[in-house]
């Protein structure tokens, strides 16, 4: 009902108090014999390195390969590795009624966003107020390009745009908006990405303590079900252990 943040929320009420650190921007792996035996961390402006029996990593490739500091060989194949980032507008809208589908993809290139979601098909609990159904335009980029850097007000007017001209809502008018821009948010499974991935999967498997997990962790195109399925997968290997 209040969306899948309430899957994480009830995730987080089965730790232990205080386990849970939010914010820790990883810096440095301290390795030995074959494994991770460390953490640097920094967290509200303080360092901290913490030991460690298992690392499971959910962060993009690209960010984890340069956390070997004394290992050069994961940083050296993790080139290849390439991810696609995601500016995701939610907008309240009022109109008529909602769409009759929640998915919506768009490949038309004159079309500013790929893909929309109509919120209120999902849960009652989603519906605006006064008439306003809020919905989420997804527009791909990549981060630091030109649509990376737009302004949210020209994000929300080049929307608006490929609406009226495409028709799809009839009269609107946006009553409140923002952005959210999500980098490395899909794996680029582009032709010949096969190989630096073996290559880097290669170099990180030398630690035997390490479980890649999830869609950007594992540098696969798992839906939310297959994410669930990965994380249960690694919680086994890592209690077998």
């Amino acid at each position: 009902r209040g969306g899948i943040g309430g899957l994480c929320t009830a995730l987080q009420k089965k730790l232990p108090a205080g386990s849970l650190r939010t914010g820790a921007v990883p810096l440095e792996f301290g390795t030995g014999h074959g494994k991770i035996d460390s953490v640097l961390f920094e967290q509200d402006g303080k360092k901290r390195r913490v030991a460690c029996r298992q690392v499971v990593s959910t962060i993009p490739l690209t960010g984890l390969a340069p956390l070997f500091r004394e290992d050069h060989g994961p940083a050296a194949s993790c080139r290849g590795i390439k991810y696609r980032s995601l500016i995701v507008l939610f907008a309240s809208m009022k109109r008529q009624e909602a769409l009759r589908d929640h998915w919506l993809y768009f490949p038309e290139k004159e079309v500013f966003f790929s893909r929309a979601c109509e919120l209120s098909n999902w849960s009652p609990a989603f519906a605006g107020e006064g008439g306003a159904l809020p919905i989420t335009f997804e527009i791909f980029c990549d981060e630091g390009d030109a649509t990376w850097k737009m302004k949210d007000e020209d994000l929300l007017k080049e929307t608006e745009r490929s609406l009226r001209e495409m028709k799809i809502f009839g009269e609107f008018e946006t009553a409140d908006f923002t952005a959210v821009r999500l980098p490395n948010a899909y794996p680029l499974l582009y032709s010949g990405f096969e190989g630096p991935l073996e290559d880097l999967k290669a170099a990180l498997a030398v630690y035997g303590n390490l479980e890649l997990c999830g869609r950007t962790g594992a540098h696969a195109y798992l839906d939310m079900e297959e994410c669930l399925q990965s994380a249960a997968a690694a919680a086994a290997r890592v209690l077998a252990k």
